[in-house]
């Protein structure tokens, strides 16, 4: 198979990895020869295929919504520079099918281009592109209703798309795309580790709840401040961990711990005595890959409905539908 992935595999990484981690293994599981795209720009463009690449870029995005010009022309170059690799990787007869789970604008010219040596493209979007709040294509100015058509018509060539989110494979149905769910399951190795936990945490005394992401992430922030916020005013236990989240330490109270950024044998040492992990975030597309892993950890999952996409009545999935709610149910599994 023919494949492209602008992640590494780790099981242990961030959501990006640990879904292309997962697809991977899954592949390798099948026994099947991967061929993976490596796309390099450190060569020079011939004439020929900057000609070639302007005709592709006009045909498929056109002239209007580019950012500026250099965006334009910058963009030309790398598609010349790709066009002699993407030629002798599509040309391959044996063969038959392209994977692409790079499904960003940059690389929205790989399906086209694979169309054309009359591969089958699949595609395993990790979300939504387009309805991430916030997000800006570094190439274009669409807003978010011609972002999102864009996508549609690009992952609408596409023979097959495996969402990560339910709710997004419904969604793209209604518009015509030939989408499905596939959900995140950990790698393997990550879940004998959680399955390690379950059993471990039978002897283990559970003392609080956990608060995990990370605090580069603007929405993941947003929400873990409020959560401290709201709590501030309770006697509830709660540690907060993750990727610089040393930075919330001023939010913390008496019963209130900020470990900050932790290592995977401590972060499983934090889950063998925690009560649930706590969620609360805005409105975003994709799935939440940890709340699996804990649950096959045997950990409860309180989570807003802004996060509970792909999980719903799940057991061990406890929904709140305000902070409010939450704090009431804290207080009352500490009484």
């Amino acid at each position: 198979m023919l494949y492209h992935s602008i992640y590494k595999p780790n099981p242990f990484g961030h959501g990006g990895e640990k879904r292309s981690a997962q697809l991977q293994e899954y592949f390798a599981g099948k026994g099947d020869a991967v061929s993976f795209l490596r796309l390099n720009l450190k060569v020079a463009p011939k004439l020929s295929y900057l000609i070639e690449a302007l005709f592709w870029v006009l045909k498929i995005f056109g002239v209007r919504a580019w950012k500026n010009l250099y965006v334009f022309l910058r963009y030309v170059k790398h598609v010349a520079i790709w066009l002699p690799q993407l030629e002798k990787y599509f040309s391959q007869v044996d063969v038959t099918t392209f994977y692409w789970e790079s499904t960003r604008d940059t690389y929205y010219i790989l399906p086209y281009i694979a169309r054309k040596y009359n591969k089958k493209i699949v595609a395993f979007p990790h979300n939504l592109e387009a309805l991430v709040p916030n997000q800006q294509s570094s190439l274009f100015r669409y807003n978010r209703e011609q972002a999102f058509k864009r996508e549609l018509e690009v992952l609408g060539i596409c023979d097959e798309v495996y969402c990560i989110a339910s709710e997004e494979s419904w969604l793209l149905r209604l518009w015509g795309v030939n989408a499905s769910f596939l959900p995140y399951l950990p790698p393997c190795e990550m879940r004998k580790q959680l399955g390690e936990i379950k059993e471990k945490r039978n002897g283990v005394a559970q003392k609080y709840y956990l608060i995990l992401g990370s605090a580069i992430n603007p929405p993941t922030l947003h929400g873990m401040i409020e959560l401290l916020d709201n709590l501030k005013a309770t006697t509830i236990p709660i540690v907060v961990a993750g990727y610089q989240t040393e930075q919330l330490q001023s939010y913390a109270t008496t019963t209130m711990r900020i470990k900050g950024t932790v290592t995977q044998e401590e972060l499983q040492e934090l889950m063998l005595s925690t009560k649930a992990l706590l969620i609360n975030q805005p409105p975003t597309t994709g799935a939440l890959t940890r709340i699996e892993e804990f649950l096959l950890a045997g950990i409860s999952v309180i989570v807003n409905e802004a996060s509970i996409r792909s999980y719903w009545n799940r057991d061990g999935v406890i929904l709140y539908h305000s902070i409010c709610d939450l704090v009431g149910l804290l207080d009352k599994s500490v009484k």
